[in-house]
């Protein structure tokens, strides 16, 4: 989920804070208050069900083969048997 910060402060400019604690202390360039609204957990009633899916999607990632190599014989023999339609 990506936000524009500076989108998001400008519309809660006139309402009343976005955080359910304490209010943060703001310094001059907001970095602060950008750093907490990026660490907000938008989907907080899955759990631990986003970290574990998003760890699952990085492993597939990393282990990728990108090699033309032929996995299965028969989807090889299919294909060699399947008439090509130009």
């Amino acid at each position: 989920l990506k936000l524009d910060y500076d989108v998001v402060l400008k519309e809660w400019s006139d309402k009343t804070s976005p955080f359910a604690g304490d209010s943060p202390a703001i310094d001059s360039a907001g970095n602060d208050v950008q750093a907490r609204l990026a660490n907000i957990d938008l989907f907080s009633e899955n759990g631990g069900m986003r970290e574990a899916s998003v760890q699952r999607y990085k492993e597939k990632r990393r282990t990728r083969l990108f090699s033309k190599k032929i996995r299965y014989q028969v989807r090889k023999v299919n294909a060699d048997l399947r008439p090509r339609i130009k």
